[in-house]
């Protein structure tokens, strides 16, 4: 199986309806490599291969195989969600400090800010993986990423600014409220039993999710999820996307309950679906169990909601193709801040007409 293949393309041609269209060569190989493995093994090949979110990866199959009741229910469910939710804060404070740094001038974290996501991963890593697994050091070390995101929030505000500023090319570009797909939306019952049923019958749904049409989760779902009334489902932009990821950060230094964590579902004796609320939205892990081995999984990353044919992303792309006028080099500037915006873990290149060069 091939593991590095792995991106997406944005092929853009001005003269086609619609001008932008998806190339995504993402698959299903890690849950494929995790079928007829033990879920210790299972586990390693996630910590092993996944080089973002391996702590949600591993943690939501922990929880999966857990509820139906296997050695791994010894694991606190507390400890869990707290580091998930220290990788969430350390993720998405990665993302804002080095992946947008190409894409925004004037967008330069400080050298202390960086060393100190890099020691707390490194901590984060160390401690994931330790067995048996240390409760107190979990919530330890939540109480530093939380103290992290304090300094950040008030080291970085010209970063900050300057984000929030090249965004602002985009407010004409608007969502309907409809798309966003809220976390309790997607945890129901009912729709994980449809989309296990989607999965069973064709493997390649994880691939290309869908709930009531195409929808994202991510961080104004999670912050919508709470307004009461019509201001839940009113229109978004692509700036408002980005926006979200700074208020859940002022919510954490504030000292309030994230919406990260961990937690599983029982769908039946042997089946069940660990799930990981991580920076980008919700992780789905479904898991089917027997005699001691994984018989089935399929694993469902929030990257893929957005990052498919007919998605809120894509519709965006196209909005802003067709109704600027700009040169080359600005018009991908354009579509790689608005990928950003989406949050992808994978590469990303444009790509001009056929045969273009990427970008």
């Amino acid at each position: 199986m091939d593991f590095s293949n792995s991106a997406v393309t944005f092929i853009v041609d001005k003269h086609a309806k619609p001008p932008v269209r998806l190339v995504s060569t993402r698959s299903r190989a890690i849950a494929q490599a995790c079928v007829g493995q033990t879920p210790e093994a299972a586990r390693v090949i996630l910590r092993s291969l996944l080089g973002l979110c391996p702590v949600a990866q591993t943690f939501a199959l922990d929880s999966a195989v857990a509820v139906l009741g296997t050695e791994y229910s010894s694991r606190t469910s507390e400890a869990r969600s707290k580091l998930v939710a220290v990788e969430a804060i350390l993720e998405t404070l990665r993302v804002l400090s080095l992946d947008l740094k190409s894409l925004v001038s004037r967008a330069h974290v400080s050298a202390p800010s960086l060393k100190t996501i890099g020691a707390l991963r490194a901590k984060l890593w160390r401690l994931s993986g330790s067995r048996p697994f240390d409760t107190e050091a979990a919530l330890a070390l939540y109480e530093e990423a939380e103290a992290l995101a304090m300094l950040w929030l008030t080291r970085e505000k010209k970063t900050i600014g300057a984000i929030k500023t090249a965004y602002d090319r985009f407010e004409e570009l608007k969502l309907t409220g409809d798309r966003l797909l809220f976390p309790d939306e997607l945890k129901s019952e009912a729709s994980l039993k449809f989309l296990l049923a989607q999965l069973t019958d064709e493997p390649a749904f994880a691939l290309a999710p869908r709930l009531l049409g195409c929808r994202i989760p991510g961080a104004l779902a999670r912050i919508r999820s709470s307004v009461q009334g019509p201001a839940a489902r009113s229109e978004f932009t692509v700036k408002d996307l980005i926006v979200a990821r700074f208020v859940e950060l002022r919510h954490v230094a504030a000292g309030q309950t994230p919406a990260y964590g961990c937690q599983a579902i029982k769908l039946d004796s042997h089946t069940s679906v660990g799930m990981a609320e991580t920076a980008r939205g919700t992780l789905l892990h479904f898991v089917r169990l027997k005699n001691g081995g994984i018989e089935a999984m399929h694993i469902v990353a929030p990257t893929e909601w957005s990052f498919q044919v007919g998605s809120p992303m894509l519709h965006v792309m196209n909005q802003y193709v067709s109704t600027k006028l700009s040169a080359p080099k600005s018009t991908e500037s354009g579509l790689k801040l608005i990928a950003a915006a989406f949050d992808a873990c994978t590469p990303l290149f444009v790509q001009w007409d056929k045969g273009g060069q990427h970008a």
